[in-house]
């Protein structure tokens, strides 16, 4: 043993022994573990904290869950700006060879029928197949099968509200586009109808962008609300050590005041 702790450690111990004398006086005469295990009567105050601390404790845990559903909700923002993106360089390739067709050889319109009838099939396919978690985010045909999409609405929990996607029905618009047919008969009129729903598409493309960013706003807040509720109620927790008795015992459970305990 070092010589700083061999000095040390005996008054240590002495006023260590003094505080459980003090303790035990207080008692009554109780024994040590008596006192240190007999329930300690709280204060209003101190019943009034707890009941706080305990719901901001959990006030921060349902805001903590409604944080990621907020991060649920770009999940499916981003799942529609992909799919939108997709279906918009579909179109953009189909409006190109419409715009070109007069001017093609007959060579060259057979290949270019083979990838516009490739490029809107891929179009209803996504429109089709595009879901999150097994909802469908573009085909209304689908909607009515799922009870969380059945009025083409998709709510997400925020706190105490919801927040509404509106799904958009792709499928008619997709029904719409013109067919190779019409690219043959009227190449014009069919690019200026292809130029028209690349447009739709890009409006689209910045509404779901915007939902993508509200709720990632949504989510930053509500994190930063729990971390607010969760630091005060530790904040809390921990000014309950600033009380004296909490303190004494605190040190007298630790492993110096079970060596107390053994050699009193």
């Amino acid at each position: 043993m070092s010589s700083y702790y061999a000095e040390s450690l005996p008054v240590l111990l002495d006023a260590q022994r003094a505080l459980i004398t003090q303790l035990v006086q207080e008692g009554g005469g109780e024994t040590l573990i008596e006192r240190l295990l007999a329930p300690r009567q709280k204060s209003g105050r101190e019943i009034a904290a707890e009941a706080l601390t305990g719901r901001m404790r959990s006030e921060a845990a349902g805001l903590r869950q409604s944080a990621q559903n907020a991060a649920e909700g770009t999940s499916i923002a981003d799942t529609l700006i992909a799919a939108g993106e997709s279906i918009s360089e579909s179109l953009s390739a189909m409006r190109s060879i419409a715009a070109g067709y007069p001017s093609m050889t007959a060579q060259e319109r057979a290949t270019a029928q083979t990838e516009y009838e490739a490029a809107l099939s891929d179009i209803k396919n996504i429109v089709k197949s595009t879901s999150y978690n097994g909802m469908a985010l573009l085909d209304g045909a689908q909607w009515s099968k799922d009870e969380r999409t059945e009025d083409g609405k998709i709510k997400i929990r925020l706190g105490g509200w919801d927040k509404e996607i509106s799904l958009t029905d792709l499928q008619s618009f997709a029904g719409a586009l013109p067919q190779w047919a019409d690219i043959a008969s009227d190449a014009a009129t069919s690019a200026t109808t292809l130029g028209s729903s690349l447009e739709t598409m890009r409006v689209r493309d910045l509404s779901w962008q915007a939902l993508e960013q509200s709720f990632k706003s949504n989510a930053e807040a509500l994190e930063r609300q729990a971390g607010i509720l969760a630091d005060s109620a530790a904040r809390s927790v921990l000014g309950a050590k600033d009380d004296p008795l909490a303190r004494l015992l605190y040190t007298l459970l630790t492993d110096q005041g079970k060596l107390v305990d053994s050699l009193s």
